[in-house]
């Protein structure tokens, strides 16, 4: 039975069972959401050991070199010795110097950081108020932007959403910490198309990760799809069509009710595409199930997915989350 090492502790993991399992059971602190292999927010290094090649698939160049592997994934057949990934862990205050609504749910949150911030649209943040916190992806773009900009959706139960949307005002301090992640526009093949499906409030991050590409003078056509459940979730629809009317190759659809596989236009570059989804949990597995319908791999997809960790378990027994 392989012995798994994090931290202090040994752990003896059963082949059958996977590792996030393992480590859950063993009282691990592990960041994790979808399971499925997409979120990557279970992202792990070995540091001894060799991890199954199974648990690396969809990883980039980068996290391969370092030994990465996705622990819920992970059927170890071998000891290991595991870390999870070194963040940004310097807190920093900063202030909220404005808060603006885009539609009858979300807000928008512009922070003024202490220092500057090395990031990338599409990665996350971890925002702290009062004992409480959360991670919430960076819209704003380093280049453009000389503040952080971040769309918050309001959750019941979710402290922090709830403050944010309902409490908070200009002038408000709060920390930041932990810039996170590696669903953003990496420029290796600026012809490639891009197709980008968000759920709700995902779509701020899905229009960071488009910003970003145009910056960098992406040349292949660039597809966003905006799922909601109501017409009444929609923003941003006015500035989203003037973007496209000054980047031809830029379009944009929206998807109002329940997602089937006809909701992916058929585009004749599905294929060749990258995929980018930002959205709650089971929206993405519903947008990865149709994927696999077109046989699209998991190596051409990068996923925000939104977990409720917030939440108190008997708030997350009540949301409804099917639309």
């Amino acid at each position: 039975m392989p012995i798994i090492q994090f931290k202090d502790q040994n752990i003896h993991c059963d082949k059958q069972q996977i590792l996030l399992d393992e480590l859950l059971a063993a009282g691990c602190s592990v960041p994790f959401s979808c399971r499925a292999g997409l979120c990557h927010s279970c992202l792990m290094y070995a540091t001894a050991g060799t991890p199954p090649k199974a648990a690396q698939q969809g990883l980039n160049q980068e996290q391969l070199q370092k030994n990465g592997f996705l622990a819920c994934q992970c059927h170890p057949d071998a000891d290991l010795v595991v870390r999870l990934p070194n963040r940004q862990h310097d807190a920093m205050p900063a202030i909220i110097t404005s808060v603006t609504a885009l539609n009858q749910v979300v807000k928008q949150v512009q922070i003024s950081p202490s220092r500057l911030i090395d990031y990338h649209p599409g990665q996350q943040i971890k925002l702290t108020h009062h004992g409480h916190e959360r991670t919430y992806t960076l819209v704003s773009h380093p280049e453009q932007d000389q503040e952080l900009i971040i769309h918050v959706q309001r959750i019941a139960g979710g402290n922090i959403s709830q403050w944010l949307c309902e409490s908070a005002s200009p002038g408000d301090t709060i920390t930041l910490c932990d810039v996170q992640g590696d669903c953003y526009y990496q420029s290796k093949n600026p012809h490639s198309p891009l197709v980008l499906i968000a759920a709700e409030v995902g779509l701020g991050a899905m229009l960071g990760v488009i910003q970003d590409a145009l910056w960098h003078q992406h040349r292949g056509p660039i597809h966003l799809i905006h799922h909601v459940p109501s017409v009444a979730d929609l923003y941003l629809q006015d500035s989203l069509r003037e973007l496209c009317h000054h980047n031809q190759q830029l379009s944009y659809h929206t998807v109002v009710g329940s997602w089937t596989k006809d909701s992916l236009p058929q585009l004749t570059y599905l294929q060749q595409s990258h995929f980018f989804f930002a959205g709650a949990t089971p929206r993405i597995m519903e947008y990865w199930t149709t994927l696999q319908q077109f046989n699209i791999p998991l190596s051409q997809c990068s996923v925000i997915s939104f977990g409720l960790e917030e939440v108190s378990n008997q708030a997350v027994d009540n949301l409804d989350l099917s639309f």
